[in-house]
């Protein structure tokens, strides 16, 4: 006795179509159906996709159903049921396999591409083979990864399960950027780039480079770390940013910040403008810090004289800085006036290393005057009385 697909040919009512198809080849699913008023036959298909129904195309005693539905053209189980009218005359079972006529089609995805030095840290790749219908191929498929980095390679193995295979590729101890690749058999489809950033900072060390030790507000003081590397030997990746702390002896803090190139970070900071003392400290986010540096400016300005005039007039000078030269133009000189408990504060501004303050017209009550005149940080005081 003969079987076609589920039911026996000794049936009036037979599927002439095998129980297994492949997707996208099959382009009329066929009926043997003995019976009356073939042209009421109706075909219903359920499948993962979806479900249609189709009535019935008669060719002598087989009964067609052409099969434009892309139900078609995926991969799955296929019940069929075939009706006249409203009643039930036959029920089978297709299935419909990928095509593996021909190489598969590699889809692969990767993640996460950066990943920490160590061995601790781990990026997975996950591979799927699939038909030119995009279905996928048989459980069980061999896919093969692999790893390349600095001449050192990673082959790995692993059979599609539940439509996918998966490896998981832990990272060197060497900061870099290896190269992940996802084949079928011997051909290559999928490529990534991994980026290995080196691992957590150690300690470094602060110095610091300048023209001179005065404080003149004017020349540059660089701060620079030491090369900054990782607990492995990596230095830390560029970029990586650096925060400088800064609090000098007259409690003022001030913050800067630099990114790293080639492991080093450095800031360039304008010099005070008085003397003072700074302590310096740098670290990375809550990972490291460095040790304190202390960096000392002198008084730039030499003690100068103040001459009180009949007419009137406090003249300052010769203001000279730490050569003995005229401190430059416009240099400020800040001056206080205390006079019964209150106070006149007074900028003026240096010419040629001399400033002169006409007090005559600035509407004075008389009496005994302190007068303190602060230029670069040397204070000098004296006493006048306005008549």
């Amino acid at each position: 006795m003969v079987v076609y697909g589920n039911v026996k040919a000794s049936s009036k009512v037979y599927l002439l179509t095998p129980d297994t198809v492949t997707a996208g080849s099959v382009h009329e699913i066929v009926y043997h159906a003995d019976v009356p008023d073939r042209p009421m036959l109706r075909l219903v298909v359920w499948h993962n996709f979806g479900m249609y129904s189709q009535q019935a195309v008669v060719n002598d005693c087989n009964v067609l159903f052409n099969t434009t539905s892309v139900i078609w053209q995926h991969s799955g189980h296929v019940v069929l049921k075939l009706y006249q009218a409203n009643n039930l005359l036959a029920t089978d079972h297709l299935v419909i396999s990928p095509d593996t006529a021909y190489p598969p089609e590699v889809e692969a995805y990767c993640g996460p591409k950066q990943i920490l030095a160590g061995g601790e840290d781990f990026t997975m790749v996950i591979g799927s083979s699939l038909d030119s219908l995009d279905n996928p191929w048989p459980q069980g498929t061999e896919m093969t990864y692999r790893y390349i980095f600095k001449s050192h390679l990673k082959v790995r193995q692993a059979e599609t399960k539940a439509l996918h295979g998966y490896v998981r590729f832990f990272s060197d101890n060497e900061a870099g950027t290896p190269v992940i690749s996802v084949a079928w058999k011997n051909t290559a489809r999928s490529e990534f780039d991994i980026t290995v950033y080196p691992n957590y900072p150690t300690d470094f060390i602060l110095s610091y480079d300048r023209a001179h030790p005065y404080a003149d507000g004017k020349q540059i003081t660089t701060i620079t770390t030491t090369e900054i590397m990782d607990t492995l030997g990596n230095q830390i990746a560029d970029g990586s940013m650096v925060y400088f702390k800064i609090s000098t002896s007259k409690g003022e803090i001030m913050q800067a910040m630099a990114t790293t190139v080639a492991g080093i970070a450095n800031v360039m900071l304008p010099a005070p403008g008085e003397a003072t003392r700074w302590s310096v400290q740098a670290y990375i986010e809550d990972y490291v810090q460095s040790s304190p540096l202390t960096i000392s400016y002198l008084p730039s300005v030499r003690p100068f004289s103040i001459q009180w005039t009949d007419d009137r007039e406090l003249i300052i000078g010769p203001v000279t800085g730490f050569l003995n030269q005229y401190v430059p133009n416009h240099t400020e000189v800040e001056i206080t006036l205390c006079h019964n408990d209150r106070e006149l504060l007074k900028t003026i501004y240096t010419q040629e290393g001399m400033a002169q303050l006409d007090l005559g017209e600035m509407d004075l009550e008389d009496g005994y005057y302190t007068v303190t005149v602060n230029c670069g940080g040397q204070i000098h005081g004296k006493t006048i009385i306005i008549e």
